[in-house]
């Protein structure tokens, strides 16, 4: 059986299948659907402004964490959200790990080429952590 994760904004509400879902929250299970479907994210992007919107997203297991770029209704890197498929997907600790991987990589540069880097990328100063790389 399908298992799902109801989330308002960024908070948890719910884990469980369509049915568990609906009787926790005491909804029925249409309403539960709704919130998966692609007529109700037309109607979010339509919003000018979404404060928390609940958001029903199926959990696959071989994804067990969110995707750095998916904000809940679409990505934030490519146009089509497909996670499922996705060859970019990380999880926000892989970003944060490739980060600090490329600015050790900077740091073990010669100066010139560091200074080059951080003016043409970082527009002349950049942090990793508390330590400014200048």
């Amino acid at each position: 059986m399908k298992e799902f994760a109801l989330y308002k904004g960024e908070d948890i509400l719910s884990i469980g299948t369509i049915s568990d879902i609906a009787n926790q929250l005491e909804v029925r299970k249409d309403t539960i659907a709704y919130y998966k479907t692609q007529a109700y994210r037309r109607k979010l992007d339509k919003r000018k402004k979404s404060n928390n919107p609940m958001i029903l997203i199926e959990i696959e297991e071989d994804i067990m964490e969110k995707c750095f770029a998916d904000n809940g209704r679409s990505c934030i890197v490519l146009r089509a959200k497909n996670c499922k498929d996705c060859k970019f997907f990380k999880t926000q600790k892989q970003v944060e790990e490739s980060k600090k991987k490329a600015m050790n990589r900077i740091n073990k540069l010669d100066i010139h080429t560091k200074s080059n880097i951080i003016n043409l990328y970082f527009e002349g100063l950049c942090f990793v952590g508390d330590d400014a790389i200048v």
